[in-house]
């Protein structure tokens, strides 16, 4: 009997598609594009694996190894661009003493923070407090707001966005 590996495909994807793509955008710090990619890549490496003729005998666990492995993949990715490049503040650092580089970063952060504070809405700063500054979990922020922690991701995702577009916008002005 001839195995209908396209089935069982379909079927694993419409259960654990959602979970395996919250688990990576958790992984992922917000950034649903990479953790969609991942989770289509995980997928598209159990598919392969299907119609290969592999017997799977937890697709669950399959696919969020599969997974693990692209998000590990990502974050080394990261760390070597960031290691490749050389950034202003960095030499700026090799220029000025480190009581004078620590000035100047409080100055840069305060001006950040009072700037956030005139583009933010209330609900928007609690939230920014939340997970920015007091570093709180994303389930513990979702059990303050009574909410599903995929929404609490959701809405750091657009907050971040919001904050990276209104600060371009701002300090594109002055250049």
């Amino acid at each position: 009997m001839q195995r209908d590996f396209d089935t069982e495909f379909n079927e694993n994807y419409k259960q654990y598609y959602d979970e395996i793509y919250k688990y990576a955008l958790s992984r992922l710090s917000c950034d649903s594009e990479y953790a969609d990619d991942c989770t289509q890549e995980a997928f598209l490496v159990y598919y392969k694996r299907l119609k290969n003729g592999e017997i799977i005998q937890n697709p669950r666990a399959f696919i969020f190894k599969a997974a693990s492995l692209y998000i590990k993949k990502r974050y080394t990715s990261f760390q070597k661009e960031q290691k490749h490049l050389t950034s202003l503040d960095d030499r700026e650092h090799l220029l000025t003493d480190s009581k004078e580089q620590e000035i100047i970063e409080r100055l840069n952060f305060k001006e950040f923070e009072d700037k956030l504070n005139e583009l933010l809405s209330e609900e928007e700063k609690t939230l920014y407090r939340y997970r920015f500054r007091e570093e709180r979990r994303i389930k513990d922020i979702s059990e303050i707001y009574g909410v599903k922690a995929h929404t609490i991701t959701v809405r750091i995702a657009r907050l971040r966005k919001k904050i990276i577009s209104k600060l371009n916008d701002y300090y594109g002005k002055e250049d």
